[in-house]
């Protein structure tokens, strides 16, 4: 393909990414990942300076309160959330949380997955702030114990699908099953080593949502990433090229985009490449 040299896939994903983050910015879609990046950052350091740790605590408590308002039409008992996002209330959620790792990764989580987490906490129906609360400490202290397994350092070149498949599991223990959940804390772990998807990401890729789906997929990517090794001079302290390579899969995937684009069809054509790899 002659037109289809280095120049253009680095411009192609430059674009991406500057469409998605324009997009993004737009909705302060991008304020919860930053602040789980950088918490996680401090946390592996050794410790989450003040003025952090303030701004994951209103970003939780913004995130519960769209939560709540999105799911009232709904019927549930979501009125008795209130509790939970006055100070005292909130202060009593949040307690000795700001010590687990996990507690950190929830903006993010939050922010992606809201559905699925309102959707397994529907079942409360009763007293809903005080399940609620048993719900949500629950899941940090899943979510810590997923980042204290997963190694931090490793690289995706040191990874192959074997290797994938078996970190792929065990952080699906923590997270029961959830193959998007684990591929987006996965990534925010170590945005290096995994890379985030979604249902219509895999959906575009032909690949099962599962442990030996997303290891198809990042071998996949990995190989065709040694193929272009050039790519990697787009990896930055704040986005990892995985990450980039994730925007053009959404904005593709999801339809955020014209797909007839020439962004679409570069996007398209860098698909096309991973799946013959």
């Amino acid at each position: 393909m002659e037109h289809w040299k280095p120049k253009g896939i680095l411009a192609i994903l430059k674009e991406s990414k500057e469409t998605f983050l324009e997009r993004e910015r737009d909705r302060d879609n991008d304020v919860p990942y930053k602040l789980s990046s950088n918490a996680l950052t401090q946390v592996r350091l050794g410790s989450v300076d003040d003025t952090l740790k303030q701004r994951i605590k209103e970003q939780v408590k913004t995130l519960i309160n769209r939560y709540k308002r999105n799911r009232e039409p709904t019927g549930c008992a979501w009125n008795d959330l209130d509790e939970l996002l006055e100070t005292d209330g909130f202060s009593s959620l949040i307690e000795g949380l700001d010590e687990k790792a996990g507690f950190y990764i929830m903006p993010y989580l939050l922010h992606w997955q809201q559905p699925r987490f309102c959707d397994r906490s529907q079942r409360f129906q009763s007293k809903y702030s005080k399940e609620f609360k048993r719900f949500f400490r629950e899941y940090v202290d899943k979510l810590t114990k997923m980042y204290n397994e997963i190694d931090k350092e490793i690289s995706f070149f040191e990874l192959n699908y074997y290797k994938y498949i078996e970190i792929f599991k065990k952080a699906a223990e923590c997270l029961e099953n959830e193959p998007v959940s684990v591929a987006k804390v996965l990534h925010i772990i170590n945005p290096k080593a995994f890379i985030p998807w979604d249902n219509q990401i895999a959906e575009v890729f032909g690949v099962e949502k599962n442990a030996h789906g997303y290891a198809c997929f990042s071998c996949h990517i990995k190989n065709w990433i040694l193929n272009n090794i050039y790519v990697m001079k787009l990896e930055s302290e704040d986005y990892s090229v995985l990450r980039i390579l994730d925007m053009a899969f959404y904005l593709y995937a999801n339809g955020k985009i014209d797909r007839n684009s020439p962004l679409g069809e570069g996007i398209f054509s860098i698909i096309r490449e991973i799946r013959l790899v």
